[in-house]
């Protein structure tokens, strides 16, 4: 939206659009701290809806620099959801650095009615969040198990297992008898 082309009804519904979605970035930042720990999933179900409601509302009132930072950010959001684990410092700061990122974009939109003056630090700020996506996204995958690299055992001989079950059995009844025979001898 050009602030030429918007009448004052839609330049009060954007700014109204800015103070809610400030409002809610300052309510729901502290949350991010909380991703540290284990069972966090109502807190990364917090962050998420902040990024997914902003991208939507963005995507209404034409905020294309906006829609795509919180689409990125919205998508990590969503791969740490599903993970349900605890998240290193190194992701947290990408998180806080969106949510500081949001916030002077949604100023610049309060002053210019645009965001288009922070398309080039979007860009940069989506190459930290798409690479912290894949650092996300690789934990998780080490973290699996991968049937191929669990050691095989040796093919088992099923009569030489037999076998020596059944010695070891009968070492043992023959160990209980001389126990049992020692003792009645005392």
């Amino acid at each position: 939206m050009s602030s030429k082309k918007i009448d004052q009804e839609s330049q009060e519904m954007l700014r109204a659009f800015v103070s809610e979605a400030l409002d809610s970035l300052d309510t729901n930042e502290p949350l991010v701290e909380n991703l540290l720990e284990d069972n966090n999933s109502e807190y990364v179900n917090g962050i998420f809806r902040v990024f997914h409601t902003l991208k939507g509302l963005s995507g209404f009132f034409e905020m294309k620099v906006i829609n795509k930072v919180t689409h990125e950010a919205e998508t990590l959001l969503d791969i740490i959801r599903k993970q349900d684990k605890p998240q290193n410092d190194e992701t947290l700061s990408v998180i806080y650095m969106s949510f500081d990122f949001l916030r002077d974009l949604l100023q610049r939109v309060n002053d210019d009615l645009t965001d288009e003056s922070g398309r080039d630090e979007a860009e940069d700020i989506i190459l930290v969040i798409k690479d912290t996506i894949k650092k996300v996204q690789n934990v998780s995958e080490e973290a699996e198990i991968n049937p191929e690299t669990i050691p095989q055992s040796e093919p088992v001989n099923e009569e030489l297992a037999v076998e020596e079950i059944l010695e070891e059995i009968v070492e043992n009844d023959i160990a209980d008898d001389t126990q049992e025979s020692f003792e009645k001898d005392e």
